[in-house]
């Protein structure tokens, strides 16, 4: 069943629920899948559809970044020990880390954007990174539509 704003509002209504959903406010939501497949599904161009979630997403996750910036008094929502491993692997792994946890579900990803904004990283590296995982997601999850809808 889709939810009722993406049938009232369509694609705009997919680009403002993947943005809060790519973003550090709380919102109970369709994970990002959930708002592509019901924009294929109800007949949205891919291009723009695929276009329009990478972009709010990443615009999401950049809003958090900020606020992550702007100092640490947000950070006490999150689990310590959670921001503690995001800050270790962000270290260690940098671009790469933080591509995949845009990309793969299962790695939080805005605890890794707030990190990224407390640790101040650069900007470029974590927008590129940021838009490439997204672009994989995106794109792995429209691929599986298209064989799945035949």
């Amino acid at each position: 069943m889709i939810p009722q704003i993406l049938l009232d509002y369509g694609l705009l209504g997919i680009i403002t629920l993947t943005f809060l959903g790519s973003s550090i406010i709380p919102m109970p939501m369709l994970p990002v899948e959930g708002l592509v497949a019901a924009g294929y599904f109800m007949g949205i161009n891919r291009i723009w559809l695929f276009v329009a979630v990478v972009i709010s997403s990443s615009v999401g996750g950049y809003t958090t970044y900020v606020i992550g910036e702007m100092g640490t008094r947000f950070i006490e929502r999150f689990d310590k020990e959670k921001v503690e491993k995001a800050k270790h692997y962000i270290a260690k792994w940098g671009v790469p880390y933080i591509m995949a946890s845009s990309c793969f579900f299962f790695i939080p990803y805005d605890i890794v954007a707030l990190v990224c904004g407390i640790l101040r990283m650069d900007k470029l590296k974590f927008m590129v990174a940021t838009i490439a995982g997204k672009v994989v997601r995106i794109g792995i999850v429209l691929m599986l539509l298209k064989i799945a809808s035949g």
